[in-house]
C-alpha cells in the first residue's frame, strides 16, 4: 500500500475518533477528513489529469469494489471508501451537500445520533451497490464517494422534520430557506430522472444512493422522536443568563435567542440544560416542560 494511503487511512482513523469523543462537530470533521484525503490523492497522482483521480494511487488503495465482498479481502475499504473523490467537482458537492444537509441534522439530532446515522447508511449504500453489481463484469468498478452516506441523512431527515425550513441546493438554484420535504422530494425526483435518461450504469452510484437513503428513513424510524416544547418565543430566556457561566453556554444562548427553526432550539435548550450546572448544589439540570429543575436538589427556573 502506498505511504499516502497509510496517511489517509490515519487521517480518517483521527476524524472518526475526534468524533466519537464529540470534541468537534461530526460534520465539520467529515468535511476536513475528506479534503485532506482529496489533497493525498492528488499528491499520488500517477500521469493522469485531475480531473480524474480515480486512478491515483491513494484512490486504488481506499475505494472499494464489490469483488472484494466476494472475496472477503480489503473489506476496510467498505469504510475509507466514503471519503475519497474522483475529482474536484465531485468532492465540492458532496461537501455542499454535507454542510447544507448534515450541519441542520446534526443540530438537530445531535452529534452521536449524527454519527449513526451517516455510517450506518454510508454502509447499507456500499452494501446496496454490491447487490446492485454482485455478478456483473462491473463488480471490479471503484466505488468511492460520500454520496451513499449524505443520501442516509437526507432520508433521516426528511422523516424527522419533513416541514422544518433548510438551505438547500436544487439543482443550480441556491434557496436559502425550503421546506425539507421539498428539498429532499426535489433531490430524490432528479436520481429518478437521471437513471431514466442514463440507466444504473451511467457512472453514478445510483445503487448506493438510493440504499443509503432507505438506510436513512429506516434509521429514523429507530431514532427517538423528536420531543414537542413549548415555543421559545413563550419563554423568558434571560433567566437563564446567570447560568451560562462558560463560553459555551453563552453561546448556545444566543443561538437560543436567534433560531427560528423549533427543532434547532428545542436542540440548543437540550444543550444549555446538559452542560449547565446547579448553582446551589453543581448537579445537573434537566427540562420539564417550561421548567429548568435540578435533579439533585429544589432548584429550578420557571421559563414563562
Amino acid at each position: 500500500m502506498d505511504p499516502l494511503s497509510l496517511v489517509g487511512i490515519a487521517v480518517i482513523l483521527v476524524a472518526v475518533a475526534l468524533m466519537y469523543l464529540k470534541r468537534f462537530g461530526v460534520t465539520q470533521l467529515l468535511i476536513a477528513a475528506c479534503l485532506v484525503v482529496f489533497v493525498l490523492e492528488m499528491l499520488s497522482q500517477r500521469g493522469f489529469t485531475l480531473s480524474d483521480l480515480s486512478y491515483s494511487q491513494v484512490s486504488l488503495d481506499l475505494s472499494y469494489r464489490t469483488i472484494y465482498l466476494q472475496q472477503g479481502t480489503n473489506l476496510e475499504t467498505i469504510f475509507t471508501s466514503m471519503f475519497v473523490h474522483a475529482n474536484f467537482l465531485h468532492i465540492v458537492g458532496n461537501i455542499l451537500f454535507m454542510f447544507l444537509i448534515g450541519v441542520q441534522l446534526e443540530d438537530r439530532i445531535g452529534k452521536r445520533n449524527y454519527f449513526v446515522v451517516y455510517f450506518v447508511a454510508g454502509f447499507a449504500a456500499v452494501l446496496a451497490e454490491s447487490a446492485f453489481l454482485w455478478g456483473a463484469p462491473a463488480n471490479t468498478t471503484l466505488l468511492l464517494g460520500a454520496s451513499g452516506a449524505i443520501s442516509g441523512t437526507m432520508g433521516t431527515i426528511l422523516i424527522l422534520y419533513p416541514r422544518d425550513k433548510i438551505p438547500m441546493l436544487v439543482g443550480p438554484i441556491f434557496m436559502p430557506a425550503v421546506s425539507v420535504w421539498i428539498a429532499v422530494g426535489a433531490w430524490f425526483g432528479l436520481q429518478l430522472v437521471e437513471i431514466y435518461a442514463y440507466g444504473m450504469n451511467s457512472g453514478t452510484a445510483f445503487g448506493a444512493h438510493l440504499g443509503g437513503f432507505l438506510a436513512g428513513i429506516v434509521i429514523a424510524e429507530l431514532l427517538p422522536k423528536p420531543k414537542k416544547r413549548e415555543s421559545v418565543k413563550e419563554l423568558n430566556l434571560e433567566q437563564l443568563e446567570p447560568l451560562a457561566t462558560t463560553p459555551q453556554l453563552k453561546n448556545a444562548l444566543e443561538h437560543l435567542k436567534g433560531e427560528k427553526e423549533a427543532a434547532v432550539r428545542d436542540a440548543w435548550l437540550d444543550y444549555f440544560a446538559k452542560h449547565a450546572r446547579c448553582p446551589r448544589c453543581s448537579s445537573a439540570l434537566s427540562f420539564k416542560g417550561s421548567k429548568l429543575k435540578c435533579d439533585s436538589c429544589e432548584y429550578e427556573v420557571d421559563l414563562k
